[in-house]
């Protein structure tokens, strides 16, 4: 048989040399043009490695067999197949120059009994009347030795798999392409275990595996109470040298993927704290941002949430406060796919001091900032894991003292082309509003307080009384607070080929907030994911970038639901302003400004970042990440002349605000992992360069002619600018060694040496580490004999370790020269001097001051029932941050009140965590899982070396927390006065309340200890399922104290105030009365209500954070229209509150001025193509 053919005769290789050379470009493009190229590159790759899958072969009667071989030696594509498949076919004579494996192929079997189909880099042989059965048996290739790949159930490479023969010392890893390589017996049993994965054991039985059981003490237990409908991990293709094994996901929560620093492990061998939160519990919330979706989920971890409009930042604290500076951020670090998150404060107007104002770094805005996650869409994320202890957080050195939360992303994964649409609609409304007095109570009640008072009702004092209309009612609450509403849609389109595969997303969702004043929130982005391996699988890329627009409007109306129901319409017949009804004598009493004041913010962000992954040998990988990020705000605030009354007018007034952070880091780093008796360990060490730059500029223009001309800097009559700028350098070197032996003992070590630009010579670098360890006890010979059947594991770890802060300003350490004097934080320039410009120091100088420290000690447990169906975690943890950076004072003299010094203040941190999850029931048709945790810290100040003469003198104690207050003891209503009494504890006749949180003098009558952080805090949830149908909910809990609203109150002011009949039926009226609330009065001035602890009740509260219930179609509908998937699902967040407090929200705790929390409501419509 002749065959000829011939094929391109192009060199693939020929385009590398022409592009391995590039012109210089600048800095600033540097990264966006180096990613551009490699993403060029990438893509050349698969056009060169597509011409490199071509076969050069001549010959006459050339065995079949000898054409495989020619095959795998040019292209690395290896032919499974039956050894019986090849008895009736025949040798062929052919000549092929180039030519493409597929019409190869096709030659090579023209007129032959067999047929063929290719899976990645497998060519899978069968009968010509077979169709691809989708199990191969009993089937041959020829190699030296046993050559295996194994893979995930969407067909994917697993890396990092463990494959040993039982009772050996040989074993190998999956190397890239999930391949591996090994030499076995006969009788011998390879036991293969993969993070995540039900486990398989094969033996070779003569010319073939066989599956038997898995070996719990040399591999990963298999996952018990498998139930129909629950597939095992398969043994596809078999024989004495080849397999190809599909191993699937394991359902045990031991078992559960956990990212960890550089790497991923399982819950089962974790030695650090890390809580993992998954695509599944984010997809179900109805979240603007991915922070409100962590709330309650992770024990020591507090999410509080400052304001009801959902850009807002959002304070995230993880085991308690560990700096002794009250402005000190106490954020997490964000790790997005290996690009840490820097974001620098240097907005002189926007600072807010523990939480970051994200890419609001000037100007003002009617917002207390922006999200600084704001731009990443929660539907676009992987999982989400939270560390917290020194053998999770010590390799990230500084960067990590306050916990850190890794976020992954979605990657792209090779396949057929899929669509994905999830299009989200639905209203925002209040939970709960106040219940306020109608006109008639009201009225009543001031003049009741009027009487009290012994003042006359006139025009000024009480136009409710005297002026206005005393028959008018309006509900201030529903003019102002409507229903919002949302609309978001999601869609991504992902697919690939064997070596190449592609992801693209794209999200909008617009919010209107439920402020009746145009409030609205619009975010939109864009993210693409590229993922390429090369044609021997010792080379990956994976490229990614991310392009996000927010545009945030909003209004701040100060006070005004609280308003008397008479009081006047807001607008004219006009419409314009209803200002004179709302005169007082000197001054403007009209309240609704903040309507006509809004602020706008537009940001923008781009990150880019790109991961290469090379196999140099067997076991040892270099990698690299390098990421590039770019964030610009553009905000401005308008205070135009209309929104002032004309009687006490005011010019028209502006603040604009540019500000832009770049951010870059690069990260190498070298891997060796390998097996080597009952034995794996992986060593890992690398590097780490970051800079990041902010600048910021802030302008206040006023005196414009008119409105109309607001929005232009240059109409106004005079401009005062600020520019802030800050560069932040940042490298590091880090070492990590895991040893895990008979999966049963663990050790985990890291060392890191960090520098930060922060600090000046000789003290700006710094040394880390940590160690961890874990003992699996329950896979004990001795132990399994002693511990009962219910119990199927036991696990004891512990770690301890140094994390690091470098929590000075940028360049702090250098004196600085300015032009101007910072006088309440506005600038006061200093005069010339003979026609030449003054300066003056700035900044105290003191260049030896260096790094904070935080050493962590944990030790933690746990326990499994029941096979694995009920799982207990319990942590203790202390963590002691000494060497603290803060002010030490100076006499006056030297021009400087302080200065900034390492001082030997100990701020100790410790706790109690527990978590639970189970496994209820799982069937072919029921999954019910349940999950609960807790945790409580306890925060106090250790030491204070010159406490006496710190600045912190008036606000902490030793041996108590930092956020301890001194009360005075509220003893009830004076009965001649209707006013508050307290008790005078140092008996001289009167009280006295001091300045500071603390008493400082025997004349101050504060001391009942009050501390303001809560006792402890968590959540609970469950997830069920039946057939098509599924529920998730999620409630979270808090033990706090919170203000009492009424005690608070002054009623009989100028407020509908939320007034209940146990006021009204037990207030102060006349002498004599012996009430529990005071006499109403107009004042407010009845005694220290708010310095005792009279102003405090219980806070507590149980809320139902989100409810969302769904329902899949069924598969059979969809066949019929080419749909993978329909769902339709309801979301709800914040749905109700189950709390004794009598305010309107325990969170909010203020009844004059809030900003409500708001309940969402929404469904949503998923399809999959």
């Amino acid at each position: 048989m002749q065959k000829i053919a011939s094929g391109s005769g192009s060199n693939p290789l020929a385009p590398y040399s022409e592009r391995g050379r590039r012109s210089p470009i600048t800095k600033i493009l540097l990264v966006m043009k180096l990613t551009a190229l490699l993403l060029t590159l990438t893509f050349l790759q698969v056009h060169a490695e597509g011409s490199a899958q071509n076969v050069t072969i001549s010959g006459k009667d050339i065995p079949i067999k000898h054409v495989f071989n020619a095959i795998k030696q040019q292209t690395g594509y290896v032919v499974f197949y039956n050894k019986e498949i090849l008895n009736n076919t025949h040798p062929v004579t052919l000549t092929a120059y180039n030519m493409p494996l597929q019409e190869l192929l096709q030659m090579v079997f023209k007129d032959q009994p067999v047929s063929f189909i290719i899976q990645e880099k497998t060519i899978i042989l069968s009968h010509l009347t077979a169709t691809a059965p989708p199990v191969y048996e009993h089937l041959l290739i020829d190699a030296p030795a046993v050559f295996g790949r194994i893979i995930d159930a969407e067909e994917q490479a697993i890396l990092d798999v463990s494959i040993r023969i039982r009772g050996t010392k040989r074993g190998t890893t999956s190397g890239t392409g999930g391949r591996f390589s090994l030499e076995v017996k006969n009788g011998e049993v390879l036991d293969i275990s993969a993070v995540g994965f039900n486990p398989i054991a094969i033996r070779l039985n003569g010319e073939e595996f066989e599956t038997i059981t898995a070996d719990r003490s040399s591999a990963l237990p298999q996952q018990p109470g498998y139930t129909e409908g629950i597939k095992r991990s398969q043994l596809l293709i078999t024989n004495q040298q080849n397999v190809l094994i599909k191993l699937t996901r394991s359902n045990s929560i031991l078992d559960e993927v956990v990212i960890i620093p550089y790497g991923k492990t399982s819950r089962r061998y974790a030695t650090g704290n890390v809580t993992s939160i998954k695509a599944t519990e984010i997809e179900r919330q109805p979240v603007m941002n991915i922070l409100q979706a962590l709330e309650g989920k992770v024990p020591g971890m507090s999410v509080s949430t400052i304001t009801g409009n959902s850009a807002a930042p959002i304070k995230v604290e993880i085991r308690g406060r560990s700096s002794i500076n009250a402005g000190a951020l106490v954020e997490p670090l964000y790790i997005i796919d290996g690009i840490p998150q820097t974001s620098l404060e240097i907005g002189p107007y926007t600072k807010r001091g523990e939480i970051s104002t994200g890419a609001i770094q000037s100007g003002m805005v009617n917002t207390p900032g922006e999200n600084p996650l704001l731009f990443l869409n929660p539907r676009d994320i992987e999982s989400v894991d939270v560390m917290k202890d020194a053998d999770a957080t010590a390799i990230y050195g500084s960067r990590g003292a306050n916990g850190v939360i890794l976020i992954t992303t979605k990657k792209a994964k090779s396949g057929p082309t899929r669509f994905n649409m999830a299009i989200n609609n639905g209203i925002l409304t209040v939970p709960k509003r106040a219940k306020l007095p109608g006109t008639p109570e009201y009225l009543a009640v001031r003049r009741e307080a009027l009487r009290n008072d012994g003042v006359q009702p006139g025009r000024y004092n009480a136009p409710d009384l005297t002026y206005w209309d005393t028959t008018r009612y309006t509900d201030w609450q529903r003019e102002l607070i409507g229903t919002g509403n949302v609309l978001s849609v999601n869609a991504r389109v992902s697919g690939g080929m064997a070596q190449t595969a592609y992801s693209i997303a794209a999200n909008y969702q617009t919010r209107k907030e439920i402020m009746n004043n145009g409030s609205k929130n619009n975010v939109g982005g864009l993210r693409l994911n590229l993922s390429h391996t090369s044609l021997n699988q010792k080379f990956q890329v994976d490229a990614g970038a991310a392009f996000s627009l927010t545009d945030i409007n909003a209004y701040r109306v100060e006070n005004p639901m609280f308003l008397p129901p008479n009081a006047p319409p807001l607008y004219d017949k006009n419409g314009d302003f209803n200002f004179e009804p709302y005169r007082e004598q000197y001054i403007s009493g009209f309240r609704f400004t903040g309507l006509k004041t809004p602020s706008e913010s537009k940001s923008t962000f781009m990150n880019m970042n790109i991961s290469l992954r090379y196999e140099l040998i067997r076991g040892l990988t270099l990698s690299s990440t390098a990421g590039y990020n770019i964030t610009q705000n553009n905000n401005a605030m308008f205070m135009p002349a209309a929104a002032y009354d004309p009687a006490f007018p005011r010019p028209a007034q502006a603040v604009f605000g540019t500000s832009n952070n770049n951010n870059w880091t690069v990260d190498p780093q070298l891997q060796y992992t390998t097996l080597f008796g009952k034995a794996n360990l992986s060593v890992q060490v690398g590097a780490t360069i970051q800079q990041a730059i902010a600048r910021s500029n802030t302008t206040i223009a006023m005196g414009f002619p008119n409105d109309n001309l607001i929005r232009s800097i240059n109409n106004a009559m005079a401009k005062e600018s600020t520019d802030s700028r800050a560069d932040y350098k940042y490298s590091g070197a880090y070492g990590i060694i895991n040893f895990r032996w008979d999966n049963r003992y663990i050790i985990n070590l890291s060392g890191r040496r960090d520098g930060s630009s922060r600090f000046g010579p000789g003290r700006q670098f710094g040394n880390f580490g940590s160690a961890g360890l874990a003992w699996l006890a329950s896979d004990e010979k001795w132990m399994q004999s002693v511990l009962p059947d219910w119990i199927s594991f036991l696990k004891f770890r512990g770690s301890y370790g140094i994390t690091g802060r470098d929590a000075g300003t940028d360049y702090g350490y250098i004196t600085r020269w300015a032009s101007a004097y910072d006088i309440s934080n506005f600038a006061q320039r200093i005069y010339d001097y003979n026609g030449s410009p003054g300066f003056h120091i700035a900044r105290s100088i003191n260049p030896e001051y260096g790094w904070e420290g935080t050493k962590k000690l944990e030790v933690a447990a746990s326990l499994s029932l029941f096979k694995d169906r009920l799982t207990f975690d319990v942590s203790w943890y202390s963590n002691r941050s000494g060497n603290q950076i803060t002010g030490v004072n100076t006499p006056s003299y030297t021009g400087f009140s302080s200065v900034t010094a390492n001082w030997d203040a100990v701020v100790e941190n410790s706790g109690l965590e527990f978590s639970l999850n189970s496994n209820v029931l799982q069937t072919k048709d029921w999954n019910i899982r349940l999950n609960a945790n807790i945790g409580r810290n306890r925060n106090k100040l250790v030491r204070y070396p010159g406490f006496e003469y710190s600045s912190y003198a008036n606000s902490y104690i030793i041996g108590k927390p930092l956020t301890i207050n001194y009360l005075l003891h509220y003893t009830g209503i004076d009965p001649l006065t209707g006013n508050y009494t307290f008790e005078d504890r140092n008996k001289d006749g009167k009280v006295q309340a001091g300045s500071g949180a603390i008493p400082r003098d025997a004349s101050d009558d504060r001391y009942i200890e009050f501390d303001r952080a809560p006792r402890f805090e968590g959540g609970f949830g469950a997830t069920a399922s039946y057939k098509n149908f599924s529920l998730y909910t999620h409630f979270v809990f808090k033990k706090s104290m919170a203000q009492d609203p009424f005690l608070n109150l002054v009623v009989g002011s100028m407020n509908n105030f939320m007034l209940p009949d146990e006021v009204k039926n037990n207030h102060w009226q006349q002498a004599g009365d012996k009430a529990l609330y005071p006499r109403y009065t107009a004042t407010g001035n009845l005694g220290y209500l708010g310095a005792s602890d009279g102003a405090f009740v219980d806070g507590s509260y149980l809320r139902l954070n989100t409810l969302s219930i769904a329902y899949d179609l069924p598969a059979k509908w969809l066949q019929r229209i080419r749909m993978q998937g329909c769902r339709l699902s309801a979301e709800t967040q914040n749905l109700f509150v189950i709390t004794s407090y009598k305010g309107i929200d325990p969170e909010v705790q203020s009844l004059s001025s809030f900003t409500p929390l708001t309940r969402v409501i929404t469904t949503t419509l998923t399809l999959n193509f």
